[in-house]
């Protein structure tokens, strides 16, 4: 059987915290990078377990991404999809002042920045 990352994550998870915080006591630094990694691979059933285990969706990596903007740039469609169901936040920015949208521009994938158009066209109509 293939290790994956939500086996990884399964199995470090029987001694790491229920909810993940995003510093602070308790934080653990496999559980963040868990879900980064979940979220560059596809890999949907851990990032959706982890979410409800309340991962913060807007929590943000040594380069000031979200687990939407890596999403994004490894053109992972349906977890972008999943992360913007969830609640994550689709404006925010990075270290160099991009937005998950001006990440899928540069990545190129029609399918992401359709989605997050959209995304950001609902926004602005609330």
């Amino acid at each position: 059987m293939t290790k994956t990352f939500y086996s990884e994550w399964r199995a470090e998870k029987k001694d790491a915290p229920q909810v993940m915080q995003p510093s602070g006591a308790g934080h653990r630094a496999a559980d963040t990078e868990g879900f980064f990694r979940a979220a560059a691979a596809g890999d949907g059933k851990a990032l959706r377990e982890m979410i409800a285990a309340g991962a913060p969706l807007d929590q943000t990596d040594r380069n000031g991404d979200t687990a939407l903007m890596v999403a994004v740039q490894k053109k992972q469609l349906k977890i972008v999809a999943d992360l913007i169901a969830a609640g994550a936040d689709a404006e925010c920015r990075n270290r160099d002042g991009r937005t998950a949208r001006a990440l899928a521009v540069q990545a190129g994938d029609p399918g992401v920045i359709a989605l997050l158009s959209a995304v950001q066209g609902n926004a602005k109509t609330k």
